[in-house]
């Protein structure tokens, strides 16, 4: 990405807010950082805290955020060959979510 620095600040931020954030926005954090291709560890910090948040039933998370979690596991598995940081119930959960979905077509997608 074009200012690496620029999201490695929001992420080293996000880190330190994450207590206030619900699920819905650690899981975009979560997400456009794996989009952004950004700094690895700062989305394995958020990572380990939502699987924190969900094994102690402090966090409910929907199918989006589950689907966007998923893409993420994909991503760090790629970037960091075999690092597992979800236990196997949460990932079978993040991928059924993912697998379930009926698939959407954007405007452009359906313009072609």
């Amino acid at each position: 990405h074009a200012s690496p620095d620029l999201f490695n600040a929001a992420a080293e931020e996000a880190v330190k807010k994450i207590n206030t954030f619900n699920s819905q926005e650690i899981s975009n954090t979560i997400w456009s950082l794996a989009v952004m291709n950004c700094n690895l560890e700062f989305a394995t910090t958020l990572l380990n805290h939502v699987v924190d948040l969900h094994d102690l039933n402090r966090i409910s998370l929907s199918n989006f955020e589950k689907r966007q979690l998923h893409q993420v596991i994909l991503w760090v598995s790629k970037e960091e060959e075999n690092k597992h940081l979800v236990h196997r119930e949460l990932t079978d959960k993040f991928l059924s979510a993912f697998t379930n979905n009926e698939p959407t077509l954007s405007r452009l997608q359906k313009d072609v």
